[in-house]
């Protein structure tokens, strides 16, 4: 018997610390931070030992006992009501039961209102105090509530049809880039058109209203095409460190669904979202696997109803109404040549990205070479450091046809083959000098995976593809 009362025990104690964490989850998701950080003060929440599961929230708990309710008793439940009808009270109110609680506990100081154990004087105030709330936030608390990320608007100010659109919203929310991803412009070594189109349309038009306005319309979309590597995506990562837009980073994954009719509704709440956090900027990587052509015989009616949802969204008959808050499309891809040529054609500008050049690749050595130091520097506190003895022409010389990502492979690679060579001596481990021989053998290691009949390919799209 003693077992099975301690068990039952912790299965209640542990439900009301998911209450009180799925609690503390939706706040956060609403945009209201603070009564975030206070609830995990309050009850003492030890948020850096728990996360929550992706399958489960307040919402689809409450949409599932919705269904077992309506099922057992062919009506929905109800979560509240008012506490008077013709004068006659029927309930007593919640700010009632918050002031028998505070004054309770101020006459008393022993109530105690979690199961964590007694609340310190001082923490609620009664109802008649005229003293401000004073809110002393542990040391617990979630580093997301208390940073420099974006806050949100809540959703709650936006309307839907019904409770299926809005549990769609509060996925499709989740997709939003919050925190700072600390790449600038200047990280990006070359591709000086696809980044003046890029700040034309999301910075310019901000700082210059009187140009670009009616008149003159930012460009709407941006296709980014190559070879794998070469910075696309890097791009999109700079977008949303600098532009300052909402950035929704969006996945095949996030948008199809099992069930019928539910791709192209959360398609719609896309945009719905993205025009409600306005400006934004919508991004699609690996954009092939979501628009390939339609002319194909293979292809499902699911995903056909999917493409023909994002085409009405990207330009449809109410999306070029001056009222309709700016959204930019980027969509970046390897395989160009699959994409349907409506998804094409409402992409406005569709610029090439290559391989780099001779001085481009010179560059990005260079940058990360440095970054590769600096970083070792910074976390050994100045102990230890990495010296490049190289001739950065030579090399990139050396290394024709590889695109960044190779580049930055071969740094690695060459750092690492000299720790190996010095690991066992430690007094040699505080400062690695990085010379020829080392790149040298590296490449030996690290090919491109770039192709030449790839790349041929590519240039020869260039010409009547690139606008």
């Amino acid at each position: 018997m003693s077992i099975a009362k301690d068990t039952e025990e912790k299965r209640v104690d542990n439900r009301e610390k998911a209450m009180l964490l799925f609690t503390f989850q939706l706040l956060l998701d609403k945009g209201y931070v603070d009564t975030a950080a206070s609830l995990a003060s309050e009850f003492s929440l030890s948020l850096d030992q728990y996360t929550i599961c992706e399958n489960i929230d307040l919402n689809s708990i409450f949409i599932d006992f919705e269904a077992y309710y309506n099922m057992r008793f062919q009506r929905y439940p109800q979560y509240f009501k008012k506490i008077s009808a013709g004068g006659a009270t029927v309930g007593e109110s919640l700010l009632m039961k918050l002031s028998k609680k505070n004054g309770g506990r101020n006459n008393t100081g022993s109530s105690r209102l979690r199961r964590g154990g007694p609340m310190a004087d001082g923490d609620l105030l009664s109802a008649n105090s005229s003293e401000p709330l004073e809110l002393n936030i542990s040391n617990n608390v979630n580093p997301r509530c208390c940073n420099n990320e974006k806050l949100l608007k809540p959703i709650s100010g936006l309307e839907f049809g019904n409770d299926e659109m809005r549990y769609f919203a509060d996925i499709i929310q989740r997709e939003i880039v919050v925190q700072d991803l600390e790449t600038k412009w200047d990280d990006i070594i070359g591709l000086e058109n696809a980044k003046m189109i890029l700040m034309e349309s999301m910075v310019y038009r901000n700082e210059f209203t009187e140009f670009f306005g009616d008149a003159l319309p930012p460009w709407k979309g941006l296709l980014l095409y190559g070879p794998v590597g070469t910075g696309k995506t890097m791009l999109a990562r700079a977008v949303a460190s600098e532009c300052g837009t909402t950035f929704f980073n969006i996945s095949t994954a996030c948008l199809v669904s099992k069930w019928r009719g539910d791709s192209e509704k959360m398609m719609k709440v896309l945009f719905d979202l993205a025009r409600y956090h306005a400006p934004s900027t919508i991004f699609f990587d690996e954009f092939d696997a979501l628009a390939s052509n339609r002319d194909t015989s293979s292809e499902s009616d699911a995903s056909r109803r999917l493409k023909s949802e994002l085409l009405q969204q990207m330009d449809g008959l109410l999306t070029n109404c001056e009222s309709q808050p700016p959204v930019f499309i980027l969509a970046a891809t390897n395989l160009p040549w699959e994409l349907d040529p409506a998804v094409v054609r409402r992409l406005e500008k569709r610029v090439y990205i290559p391989v780099p050049n001779t001085q481009e690749r010179a560059g990005i050595l260079k940058h990360h070479f440095a970054k590769t130091a600096q970083g070792v520097a910074r976390n050994s506190k100045g102990k230890n450091s990495i010296v490049c003895n190289l001739d950065f022409e030579a090399v990139a010389n050396a290394t024709v046809g590889y695109s960044g990502s190779d580049l930055q492979h071969v740094v690695k690679e060459a750092v690492v083959l000299k720790f190996r060579e010095t690991f066992q001596d430690k007094s040699k481990l505080r400062k690695l000098i990085i010379d020829s021989q080392d790149v040298a053998r590296a490449l030996k290691n690290v090919s491109s995976t770039v192709k030449a009949e790839q790349d041929k390919k590519f240039k020869n799209l260039e010409s009547s593809f690139t606008t």
